[in-house]
C-alpha cells in the first residue's frame, strides 16, 4: 500500500488506477480528485445491491490516498 504522491506523477497514477478499477469491474464509477487537505485522493463507487442496501461503502462516494483500496 502506498499513499498517491501530491504531484502531477501522483495525479496520474491514481487516475489510472480509477480506470483500472472501473474496467476490471471492482468499481462502477472513479476519478482522481484533491482532499480540502491538498491531498491526491481516488474517490470512487462501489457497486450497490440489495444485500449492501445498509451498508454505506457500497453505492456512495468514498475516497482513498492509498493505492490498495477495494
Amino acid at each position: 500500500m502506498a499513499n498517491f504522491a501530491d504531484s502531477a506523477a501522483g495525479r496520474i497514477a491514481a487516475e489510472e488506477w480509477a480506470r483500472a478499477k472501473i474496467a476490471d469491474g471492482t468499481w462502477t464509477n472513479a476519478h482522481m480528485a484533491m482532499s480540502k487537505a491538498g491531498n491526491t485522493i481516488c474517490r470512487f463507487q462501489r457497486p450497490a445491491s440489495p444485500s449492501s442496501a445498509t451498508t454505506k461503502e457500497y453505492g456512495g462516494w468514498t475516497e482513498s490516498r492509498a493505492d490498495d483500496a477495494t
